[in-house]
C-alpha cells in the first residue's frame, strides 16, 4: 500500500537473515481483512529469506475441535506456500497450544519434511516463566533431530530469556533464537 516503505537488501554481500511474518496473530488479534496464504507467500518472496506459514494463533482456552480446526487449516496453508515458494526461500512453521497435550498435537501433525525451521510461544503473558522454559525444553529435545533452528516467540523479559541461553548454549539444539511481541511494553 501506498503507507509502506519499500526497500531492498543486497542479499550478496550480508550475513543476516529478513524474517518476514504472515500476519497470522494479527488475524487473531482482531483485523478483518482476510489473508491468503497466496498473498503472505507472495511477500515472502519479494521480501525474505525465511517467512512464517500463514497460521490462525489457538485463543488460550480451546476445544480439542477447535484445535483440529486450526491445525487443517495451517496445513492447508503449508502445502499452498510450499507450492509457490522461492526456491531459497525457507518456511518457518508454526507450533500453537500452551498446555502440554495442544503443542504435542500440533507439532506432529503440522509436520512438513520440507520445512527444517520452528517457532512456537514461550508462555501466556503473566505465566509463571517456569511453565515457559519447560515448554520449550518439551519442544526442543522432544524435536531435536527433527528441526534445525527452533524460534521461541513473546521472550520479553531475563526471566524468559536466561533459561534459553542456557538452553541454547547448551547445545541441544543447532539454533535457538527469540524474539519479544511485544516491544512497546519492553522499551520502558
Amino acid at each position: 500500500g501506498t503507507g509502506h516503505r519499500q526497500f531492498k537488501w543486497d542479499r550478496e554481500n550480508r550475513h543476516t537473515k529478513i524474517v518476514v511474518d504472515s500476519g497470522g496473530f494479527q488475524l487473531y488479534a482482531g483485523v478483518e481483512d482476510f489473508v491468503k496464504p497466496e498473498d503472505v507467500i507472495d511477500t515472502h518472496n519479494k521480501h525474505g529469506d525465511l517467512g512464517m506459514v500463514l497460521d490462525l494463533p489457538c485463543p488460550i482456552a480451546v476445544d480439542p475441535k477447535m484445535i483440529t480446526d486450526l491445525i487443517r487449516i495451517q496445513a492447508a496453508n503449508i502445502e499452498v506456500m510450499l507450492k509457490n515458494k522461492r526456491d531459497d526461500l525457507e518456511l518457518v512453521n508454526i507450533i500453537h497450544g500452551l498446555e502440554e497435550k495442544a503443542y504435542t498435537q500440533f507439532a506432529k501433525e503440522i509436520d512438513h519434511p520440507d520445512i527444517k525451521r520452528v517457532a512456537f510461544a514461550f508462555s501466556r503473558r503473566k505465566d509463571n516463566p517456569l511453565r515457559g522454559v519447560k515448554k520449550v525444553v518439551d519442544l526442543v529435545t522432544g524435536l531435536r533431530d527433527r528441526y534445525k533452528h527452533y524460534h521461541v516467540l513473546g521472550v520479553s523479559d531475563l526471566t524468559k530469556a536466561a533459561p534459553i541461553m542456557w538452553l541454547a548454549k547448551s547445545g541441544v539444539a543447532p539454533l535457538i533464537t527469540s524474539d519479544s511481541s511485544t516491544h512497546v511494553r519492553n522499551a520502558a
